[in-house]
């Protein structure tokens, strides 16, 4: 291979070169070189390591080759000349000049550049002292320099007068020297480059050499590497192995090949790196004579020489790192293609092996002196290609028998490859295959290297991996402590990255080890983790896990997932078994090979509002079957009404649990918790009678028909607050301050439990706990219900005295916003006050704002002065409560009819809360039910806790009967109906005037003239409660006439009475003053002497009567 260096020749007939050496090679390498052709960018090159070549005159060397690219002449070419007068100049050294450019410069194929220097030794002359005569060095220049335009003609002195000049003068030779390189260079570019282009132009024509085109573009490259821009050169080489990648698959080399190559007879090529050092290959190239694994050997060799010179030259450690790693990853990829090739063409794998060995081991000790740490490629890269040798390594040590066992060994691709006797040449791996203890050291030795490369490099996974093989090999050779050391995390850390198939494997050799052992409670920790992964494994190892956890159950207390074993998914459906018992069921997935007894199994599930609140299921002595699903039913006697979210499921035996979370699954499983009317359930509802002042709330509990209640307590929790719950006035067995006991009943009861709020609100809901005993057990039942609190209607009362009579009207009018219909009043006759029954209306609808009126007529039986009340009853209801009843009775009788009965009382809610218009149904008699609330019902979530196809009959059911007109025909209203008594006092006054104006008899009166009437005043007490009565002081009364703009009064307008006698009569006069049917003057009472507590009514007898007033006869005057 020729130098790789810039090479300078120089020719020295007269020995200045020995003046000049040392001068000129302390001005070496030249540095600070940029070259700038027109078609690439800027290149520089700080520093250019040259070589000077002495020549001959007449060059007696092998004769070059006429092939571009096989031979290379100096880039540029010297000659050193000395001489002081013209004559000498003309007679021999012109000539001598001329005959160098013949012979050693224009001869040459490269492009060539060449500089005479012209050396003047110590008191030479350097000018002449004639100005009009020229010196040998201007007659040089004047030959040499005519007809070019470059100046090719230096001259160097010996001495200098000053340092500024000496500097000058070699500064200025160094340039020049540089310009003459850098041209060359670039004509050589040129012309490789022109050379290239033709043949890539005739790739596709018959007979085309791929072996001419691959030294023509190589010399190109090779320019680019003796200038020292070794990318440029490297990117060459790259593009020539993709070419012959894309002209192999295209099968248009085929003859360039000789044969596959590696037809060794004992030893494999120890080295790869030297490869480019003999020429050889080539001439083997330009001739087709190389095989394909030499070419590839020699192609890679070339790339890797230039990696490794970027690396050297490189500006920085870090960046001479990076391509180190570079060049490893290169190293790995050709290694392996050339494994596969020569495996793949049957050539011997051992000594591949060998060869794969050797060339791992050259390039990482040429590459030593790059420092770990520096990049992360550089410790990868040693690690992958120490795994590599590794492998040669173990492939080798086959031959001899010592295997490697376990999950994570080497497994090979190519077990048809030519194996057969052989015997190591390299006395290394003689040293590492003499014994199986050496191979396993060696072995380990390798892997402990890798693995401290790869840390550095933060492959934590293949740090693990190494680890793991370690572990396998301590197994191998019986170091079950260290082993076990070594396994105790890895299998977990496979498993998390899903090599599930590796990290059982790992783990069933870690049990192995631990039976080994004999640390029992480790063995069952893993055992169970490892049936994690049985499907994996075979059955005998899955019996012997089994067998492990069932032995050691008993004795070590120990958790495990429950996806461990099986496979559970919760059926969110609750139902009620014969018991009275509600049920969830579960089904467990078993793959096991064994059956797995239980003693116990749980599951939990958290109210969604609450998750304080749980119920708990229970299973009692589970068996799951081996490779079989189990329907497992899980009962409890504990009922909450609400929806509940699946926590656990737990299964016990021994002290060994097994439980599965289900809080952190994407989706909850939710159970809607409902009664079934074919159960147990109760609800709060409103009592049917309200008798106010008390108001109480109705507890409705049923039982199955089937089931006694042996004993039964209650107990509430108001969740409304101010709202007060008096259980200790409650209508049950015992009613304490603390909870009712109702004792035993069948089928069904309801105890009545007064409350009161501190304030008036729309609606109160209490939480209710019921625990109840049967012959199948103790219960509890626990339900949050709300019931209406304020009353529909409101009735206000007013009272009209008479002297033997009172009249009491009643103002019924609604107290929400909603329309009510009452259906009757009545006011209760007692044995001291008869009431006369008014006159029946029918049902009449009251709305907001028109309240409706009913009045009672009451007289007092004589004898009798006590203090009365009376009840007075309205029977009513909501009209709402129709409209919801219509459309109730419609939806359970549908659901009877679809066998569905059992979501009745879940669908209740649903029916309750729907937006109804009821004054339209009030008016109009009609219910009907808006599209928009069908359609929110149609997609309600209410019911998605249910099983679909119930869920989807259900909707289909609500659906229907809310497109149904229902007419205002409800048979039994007595069910929907609520009265409300209320106590009403009797009413007293302490006195009672009767007054009534006595006229003459006559059917008419005249304006203007005077009428005599009698006023008639009778005063009586019987309406009095004693408490109020008139003393002496408080008998006198005063009246007062006064007559309206329509009267004029004769005479006295003021008078008094006393009481003293219950009838007076007073005589007065009245004018009418104006014609028509004039009212009577109105007359009041009051008390004589000013203020008093005395209550009085005064009554006009005839105060609704009128007066005929007629104008006189004669002066009646008619106008047209």
């Amino acid at each position: 291979m020729p130098s790789t260096k810039t090479q300078i020749a120089y020719f020295d007939p007269l020995g200045v070169y020995r003046e000049l050496c040392d001068e000129l090679k302390s001005k070496l390498p030249l540095v600070n070189l940029h070259w700038n052709p027109p078609s690439r960018p800027l290149r520089s090159i700080p520093t250019l390591d040259v070589d000077l070549v002495e020549e001959e005159a007449v060059t007696h060397s092998t004769p070059k080759h006429q092939m571009l690219g096989l031979s290379s002449a100096p880039y540029l070419k010297l000659i050193f000349i000395k001489c002081d007068d013209n004559e000498t100049y003309r007679q021999s050294i012109r000539t001598m000049i001329r005959e160098w450019l013949t012979n050693n410069v224009n001869g040459t194929r490269d492009p060539t550049e060449w500089l005479i220097i012209h050396y003047v030794p110590t008191g030479g002359k350097s000018s002449s002292a004639n100005r009009f005569k020229s010196t040998v060095f201007d007659k040089i220049r004047a030959d040499f320099n005519s007809g070019s335009k470059k100046d090719r003609c230096l001259q160097i002195r010996k001495d200098y007068s000053s340092e500024m000049e000496y500097m000058e003068t070699w500064s200025d030779a160094m340039t020049r020297i540089k310009e003459a390189v850098l041209d060359a260079f670039g004509k050589r570019v040129d012309l490789y480059e022109d050379e290239v282009n033709k043949l890539e132009a005739k790739k596709n024509v018959m007979g085309w050499n791929f072996g001419t085109f691959f030294i023509m573009k190589e010399g190109l490259a090779l320019s680019f590497e003796n200038i020292s821009l070794y990318e440029d050169a490297l990117m060459l080489y790259d593009e020539l192995e993709t070419a012959f990648g894309t002209m192999s698959r295209q099968k248009s080399v085929a003859s360039f090949l000789s044969s596959i190559g590696f037809d060794y007879d004992k030893k494999p090529p120890s080295s790869l790196m030297n490869i480019q050092d003999d020429s050889q290959w080539r001439h083997q190239i330009m001739s087709n004579a190389i095989s394909l694994f030499d070419f590839h050997c020699y192609l890679f060799s070339r790339q890797a020489h230039l990696m490794l010179q970027i690396a050297k030259s490189s500006s920085s450690a870090s960046i001479s790192a990076l391509k180190i790693g570079e060049l490893y990853l290169r190293l790995r990829t050709f290694l392996t293609e050339m494994n596969g090739l020569l495996l793949s063409n049957k050539k011997n794998m051992f000594m591949v092996a060998e060869w794969s060995y050797n060339v791992i081991k050259e390039f990482l000790e040429a590459t030593a002196d790059t420092q770990d740490g520096l990049v992360r490629q550089v410790s990868e890269g040693r690690g992958e290609l120490m795994l590599l040798s590794r492998k040669a390594l173990e492939t080798l040590a086959r031959n001899k028998g010592y295997n490697i066992d376990g999950a994570l060994s080497e497994v090979s691709l190519h077990e048809d490859s030519v194996m057969g006797e052989y015997h190591v040449q390299t006395k290394e791996l003689e040293e590492y295959l003499k014994d199986e203890i050496s191979f396993y050291q060696q072995y380990r030795s390798v892997t402990i290297a890798a693995s401290a490369e790869f840390e550095l490099a933060d492959r934590i996974r293949t740090v693990n991996r190494l680890s793991a093989q370690l572990a396998l090999l301590d197994y191998q050779l019986g170091n079950y402590e260290t082993a076990c050391s070594q396994l105790e995390n890895i299998p977990t850390l496979y498993g998390r990255q899903g090599w599930d198939i590796i990290s059982a494997s790992l783990l069933s050799v870690y049990i192995k080890c631990l039976m080994k052992l004999n640390r029992k409670e480790d063995i069952l920790t893993n055992s169970l983790e490892l049936l994690r992964q049985h499907k994996h494994l075979g059955k005998a190892e899955v019996d012997e896990l089994i067998d492990n956890v069932q032995t050691l159950c008993d004795s070590f207390e120990s958790k495990a997932s429950l996806d461990t074993l099986f496979e559970a998914s919760v059926v969110p459906y609750v139902g009620v078994n014969a018991t009275g018992k509600y049920t969830i069921k579960v089904i467990i997935s078993s793959n096991l090979t064994k059956d797995f007894p239980l003693e116990d199994a749980t599951l939990t599930l958290h109210n969604i509002k609450a998750a304080k609140e749980k119920l708990v299921f229970r299973n009692e002595s589970p068996l799951l079957v081996r490779s079989n699903k189990v329907e497992l039913e899980f009962t409890c006697n504990k009922f909450i009404r609400g929806q509940f979210r699946v926590a656990d499921l737990k299964m016990s035996k021994g002290k060994l649990l097994l439980s599965k979370e289900f809080n952190n699954d994407l989706e909850p499983i939710i159970v809607d918790f409902y009664p079934s009317p074919h159960g147990f359930w109760a609800k709060i509802k409103a009592p049917r009678v309200y008798a106010l002042p008390e108001r109480r709330l109705i507890l409705q509990i049923n039982a199955p028909k089937e089931v006694h209640v042996e004993n039964c307590k209650v107990s509430f929790k108001p969740m409304t607050p101010g709202l007060k719950i008096q259980t200790q006035k409650a209508n049950a067995k015992e009613a304490t301050p603390g909870g009712l006991t109702i004792g035993e009943f069948d089928e069904s009861t309801e105890v009545s439990v007064p409350f009161v709020a501190d304030a008036e609100v729309q609606r109160i809901a209490v939480r209710t706990v019921i625990d109840f005993t049967t012959s199948s057990g103790i219960f509890q039942h626990i339900f949050v219900d709300d019931i209406d609190a304020i009353l529909a209607i409101d009735v206000n009362v007013h009272d009209f005295f008479k002297t033997y009579k009172f009249f009491s009207k009643f103002s019924v009018s609604c107290k929400t916003h909603e329309p009510v219909r009452v259906f009757n009043g009545s006011l209760e006759s007692t044995d001291h006050f008869k009431v006369s029954p008014q006159v029946d209306t029918g049902p009449t609808i009251v709305f907001p704002g028109g309240p409706m009126s009913q009045v009672f007529a009451i007289t007092k039986e004589p004898g009798s002065n006590e203090e009365k009340t009376l009840l007075l009853t309205i029977q009513h209801c909501y009209v709402r409560e129709e409209c919801l009843t219509l459309i109730r009775e419609a939806v359970h009788a549908k659901l009877r009819e679809k066998e569905l009965e059992s979501y009745t009382l879940l669908v209740e809610p649903l029916i309750k809360w729907l937006p109804i218009d009821v004054k339209s149904y009030a008016l109009e008699g009609v219910l009907r039910i808006p599209n928009d609330v069908i359609h929110q019902v149609e997609e309600t979530r209410y019911l998605d806790y249910i099983r679909p196809s119930d869920r989807k009959a259900i909707v289909r059911i609500l659906s229907d009967c809310l497109r149904k007109e229902y007419d205002d025909d409800i048979s039994d209203f007595d069910s929907i109906s609520h009265e409300l008594r209320i106590p009403v006092p009797i009413p007293t006054v302490d006195m009672v005037h009767e007054i009534e104006l006595l006229f003459p008899e006559s059917d008419q009166f005249v304006i203007g003239r005077t009428i005599p009437v009698t006023m008639k005043i009778n005063s009586t007490d019987i309406w009095s409660d004693g408490k109020g009565k008139p003393d002496d002081k408080n008998t006198h009364f005063m009246y007062d006439i006064i007559p309206n703009d329509s009267w004029t009064l004769s005479g006295k307008k003021r008078g008094s009475f006393d009481t003293t006698t219950p009838t007076h009569e007073f005589n007065i006069s009245l004018v009418p003053l104006r014609t028509g049917k004039l009212s009577l003057p109105r007359v009041e009472i009051y008390v004589r002497g000013g203020d008093s507590t005395l209550k009085m009514e005064i009554d006009h007898k005839n105060g609704g009567e009128n007066a005929l007033v007629v104008p006189e006869y004669d002066r009646i005057s008619v106008s047209f």
